[in-house]
């Protein structure tokens, strides 16, 4: 009995998957693998398990990124990226800069991606005997404090915060409690980080202006 010829009209066929960019295949190996060494550490990690969930193959991985170490390396750099962007994003037109701040780290933190971001840099720290790695989580912490220090110096510019805090000391301070959300999440689970708004709320209010006493009449 005769069978009928597969079609090949391409009306037919399946539609072909849009080749992706080489930039929007990097951005997308990126992601899954901050995901992946996020939930798995480095150790536990492969870049053929990357690469799959990628949708990509693993030579593919290796053209963008030489090596697993210089994978790890940008994914350290590209979360401290992320974080910058969408904390510029919620900062911008905001008059007074550290409230505007505070109301963001306050959001972030039950953030999932941002449960991400911290797992990976506080893996990272333990890597820090790889140069490549060492360097992404200088530049990322780096980052951070900088950023924070300058938020806080325009808002005591401002008169909005208090005079007597040390904006440098206080921006280690805020780059520590970040570094300890990842370590007590590691520890702990996720429910740990359902503390960190009022562990923030605590951090922040070391630098709010003193509120006025109530003046009661007799």
């Amino acid at each position: 009995m005769d069978t009928a010829a597969p079609s090949t009209d391409p009306e037919s066929a399946a539609p072909a998957r849009p080749r992706l960019t080489a930039d929007d295949r990097r951005a997308a190996i990126l992601t899954t693998a901050r995901a992946t060494f996020a939930r798995r550490g480095f150790f536990g990690t492969g870049t053929a398990e990357i690469a799959a969930a990628a949708g990509c193959s693993e030579p593919t991985l290796y053209k963008h990124f030489p090596s697993k170490q210089a994978l790890f390396a940008a994914v350290v750099s590209d979360c401290g990226n992320l974080m910058k962007r969408e904390v510029a994003r919620r900062l911008e037109g905001a008059d007074d800069q550290f409230a505007a701040y505070a109301a963001a780290l306050r959001s972030l933190s039950s953030d999932p991606t941002f449960t991400e971001v911290i797992r990976v840099r506080s893996a990272a720290v333990a890597m820090m005997g790889d140069p490549e790695i060492a360097e992404a989580v200088r530049a990322s912490v780096h980052g951070q404090h900088d950023r924070v220090r300058s938020i806080l110096e325009a808002s005591q510019a401002l008169g909005t915060v208090r005079q007597d805090i040390d904006a440098d000391a206080f921006a280690w301070i805020t780059v520590g409690v970040s570094l300890l959300a990842g370590f007590r999440q590691g520890i702990d689970g996720n429910a740990s980080l359902e503390e960190m708004p009022n562990v923030l709320d605590n951090l922040m209010r070391l630098v709010e202006l003193p509120k006025p006493q109530e003046t009661t009449s007799r």
